[in-house]
């Protein structure tokens, strides 16, 4: 089966070496007790975000510091592990029939709302009571499912990938694109597919699901340079700071 990442994405990258922020908390599921990756903003908020990560998992890149980054900008975030600490790489890649079932069962809708649900309600003890999604690569699958529920408002996704529901589901991305209940800010690589420059996916939020849509392109960039680039190259270390601008200042506008 063909990769949810187009050819030519930023590679696997070890975790990032800085110190986090955040705490783990749990979160009882019907699979077994799920760690999500907390952060409290550094003042009072109402706003939180519920972080989606790619198939790299909770430990991937940057994936905790991206939710202290955003943690900085006044939101709790919340990463809840719905992988389990496991990601596809662990199982063999896409490459593997077995890890190919394995992310497939991971993106079942019903398990997904679930466990944001619970989320959620982990971030609403702690006082948010407004609530954003914000996913990268298969990330942005959950954050659209989790958009069509209700269970968040404003939503961005990073290099989204949401042939995820295509590929496992037979959903098209387009009617997943439509079928959103909040805002939408899509931030595509240069090597995404078109549909989210070409206006196709824009179409869709605006048109058929009557919502607010910004994209914004990142044609230099390979999928995956937010939470996987080399920030030592100038050019993706701009880039990623344009794409969280881009992010907060979307999300302050619509929450």
């Amino acid at each position: 089966m063909a990769s949810c990442c187009p050819d030519g994405s930023a590679p696997a990258a070890p975790e990032s070496e800085n110190e986090k922020l955040g705490e783990m908390l749990r979160i009882e599921d019907t699979e077994g007790d799920m760690d999500c990756y907390y952060v409290r903003p550094a003042v009072p908020s109402k706003f939180a975000i519920l972080f989606f990560y790619d198939i790299y998992g909770i430990s991937g890149g940057r994936a905790k510091e991206m939710c202290d980054t955003l943690a900085s900008h006044g939101f709790h975030v919340a990463m809840p592990d719905i992988f389990f600490g496991s990601s596809l790489e662990a199982h063999g890649g896409f490459g593997e029939p077995a890890a190919v079932e394995w992310l497939k069962s991971k993106s079942e809708s019903a398990k997904l709302l679930r466990q944001s649900q619970a989320a959620v309600a982990k971030l609403k003890e702690r006082g948010a009571q407004v609530i954003a999604g914000v996913g990268f690569c298969w990330g942005a699958y959950p954050v659209v499912k989790c958009s069509a529920a209700g269970i968040v408002s404003a939503c961005v996704s990073f290099h989204p990938s949401l042939k995820i529901g295509n590929m496992f589901f037979g959903e098209q991305e387009a009617d997943l694109a439509a079928a959103v209940k909040g805002p939408q800010c899509y931030l595509p690589a240069g090597n995404d597919p078109p549909m989210y420059t070409d206006g196709t996916i824009e179409k869709a939020v605006t048109d058929k699901a009557g919502q607010p849509c910004v994209v914004k392109n990142f044609p230099e960039m390979k999928h995956g340079f937010v939470l996987r680039g080399d920030v030592s190259d100038p050019a993706v270390s701009r880039d990623v700071n344009a794409a969280i601008e881009t992010a907060v200042a979307f999300l302050k506008e619509h929450m």
